[in-house]
C-alpha cells in the first residue's frame, strides 16, 4: 500500500539542469565506414531538435536529414548520439575533425564515428538516470526508503506531458490534420511526433482503462502478452495459464500502439481497444494509408525500473538534504512516471496534470524529461 498522498514526501525537481542527468544507451556500435556522420555529445540546457540543426548547419550538411534516436529533455544534462549526412562531396575524415573541433554553446563534442545509415527514431536501447531531488527531510528519510524500494514492484506505464504538452495541445494539433483534415506539417520528424502523440493517447486512455479495473497488471482473455525476458508477445487464450506467470513476473500485460501492423487485441479487451481507437482516432482512419508515419505495436503495461539505487546526503547547515537516485528505463519510458509514482515533485514552472490518473495504491505526477517518439 502507499502512503496518502498528504504524507508523500515533496521534493524539489530540476533546479538546475545539472539536477537531471541522462545517458543514452546505444542499441549498436556504428562500423566505423559509410556517409552518415555519427556524434556523440552532451548538451547541457538544450533541446535535441535545436542541437541537431546546429551541428548540421555548422557541418554544411542537409538539417532535414539529421536525426537521434531519442529526444532529450531540454532542462538537463544529457548524452546522446545523433547522425548527420555527410555533405555532398566532403571527404568523411574532414568532416569528423570538423565535428569534433565544434564549439557551440551547450554542447561537447564527445566522439565522432562514420556509418552506412542515419540513426533512426527508436533506436536504442533505453537511457540511465541520475536524478537529484533536494529538500528532503532527515525524518523522511525512512519513508523516502520505503517508497523508493515499492518501485521493484513495477507502475502504470504512462506516456507523460511530454507528449501532449501541459494544456493538451499536441492531441488537438494532431487530430486537426490526421482526423479532420487540416493542414499537416511541413516537417515529415513533426508528422510522425504528432501520429506518435495520437497513438500515446490511445495507449494511456487504454492503460487508465485498466488501472481503474485494477486489471493492468492481470491477463484478461484475448490480451496480447509479453515475455519479460526477451520480449516476445503472445495472445492470451487461457487466463488460467497466464495469471500465474504475471504474478511471477514472467509476463507482462500489454496496450495498444494503434496503427496498420499492431496486432489486435480480441473478446472485451478487443471492444475496448476498438472503441478507444475510434474515440481518438475516429471510426474510418485508414492506418494503412498512415503507415509510413508509424505501423502500430504494443506497450507493456508494466514498468519497472533497472538497476534503482538512492543515496541521500546531508547539506551542511541546512535542516534538508539532496536524494541522488539512479535507475534505467527501456525506451520510451519516462523518470518522471517513475519518480511522480512515489514523490510530489516540486518544479519552479507550472506542474501539469497527468495524462493518466494514478492506481489507487501509485500516485503519479507527469513532467517533462528524456522521451522518444517511438514506442
Amino acid at each position: 500500500m502507499s502512503s496518502p498522498a498528504s504524507v508523500r514526501p515533496a521534493l524539489q525537481f530540476k533546479v538546475q539542469p545539472e539536477d537531471f542527468f541522462v545517458e543514452e544507451i546505444p542499441a549498436f556500435e556504428a562500423s566505423g565506414v559509410g556517409d552518415h556522420l555519427y556524434v556523440h555529445l552532451r548538451k547541457t540546457n538544450r533541446g535535441t531538435e535545436e542541437v541537431l540543426r546546429a551541428v548540421a548547419r555548422a557541418l554544411g550538411a542537409d538539417a532535414r536529414d539529421a536525426s537521434a534516436a531519442g529526444l532529450k529533455d531540454v532542462r538537463s544534462v544529457s548524452t546522446q548520439w545523433i547522425s548527420v549526412p555527410l555533405p555532398a562531396g566532403a571527404r568523411g575524415v574532414e568532416v569528423e575533425e570538423r565535428a569534433k573541433a565544434l564549439a557551440l554553446e551547450g554542447v561537447e563534442i564527445l566522439e565522432t564515428k562514420r556509418h552506412n545509415h542515419k540513426l533512426r527514431t527508436g533506436l536504442l536501447q533505453g537511457n540511465r538516470f541520475t536524478v537529484l531531488l533536494r529538500g528532503a527531510r532527515a525524518e523522511d528519510v525512512a519513508t523516502i526508503d520505503a517508497e523508493l524500494s515499492r518501485l521493484s514492484q513495477g507502475i502504470p506505464n504512462a506516456y507523460g506531458v511530454q507528449r501532449f504538452r501541459q494544456d493538451g495541445s499536441n492531441v488537438a494539433r494532431a487530430k486537426s490534420w490526421l482526423c479532420e483534415g487540416g493542414p499537416a506539417p511541413r516537417d515529415k520528424r513533426q508528422r510522425r511526433f504528432e501520429f506518435s502523440v495520437l497513438q500515446s493517447e490511445g495507449f494511456n486512455r487504454f492503460l487508465q482503462a485498466r488501472v481503474d479495473a485494477g486489471t493492468w497488471r492481470t491477463p484478461l482473455l484475448g490480451d496480447w502478452l509479453e515475455k519479460t525476458a526477451t520480449g516476445g508477445v503472445f495472445r492470451c487464450d487461457d487466463v488460467a495459464v497466464d495469471g500465474p506467470r504475471a504474478e511471477a513476473g514472467e509476463v507482462i500485460v500489454t496496450g495498444p500502439m494503434f496503427g496498420s501492423k499492431m496486432r489486435r487485441a480480441e473478446h472485451e479487451v478487443g471492444e475496448l481497444e476498438r472503441s478507444i481507437c475510434a474515440d481518438v482516432f475516429g471510426a474510418d482512419f485508414d492506418f494503412v494509408r498512415a503507415s509510413g508515419l508509424g505501423e502500430g505495436t504494443r506497450r507493456g503495461l508494466v514498468l519497472q525500473p533497472e538497476s534503482l539505487t538512492w543515496t541521500w546526503e546531508q547539506q551542511p547547515n541546512d535542516s534538508a538534504g539532496v536524494l541522488s537516485v539512479r535507475f534505467v528505463l527501456p525506451k520510451g519510458a519516462y523518470a518522471t512516471t517513475v519518480l511522480g509514482a512515489v514523490f510530489d515533485l516540486i518544479e519552479t514552472k507550472d506542474t501539469p496534470s497527468a495524462s493518466v490518473k494514478p492506481a489507487p495504491e501509485e500516485a503519479g505526477s507527469e513532467q517533462d524529461e528524456s522521451f522518444e517518439t517511438s514506442p
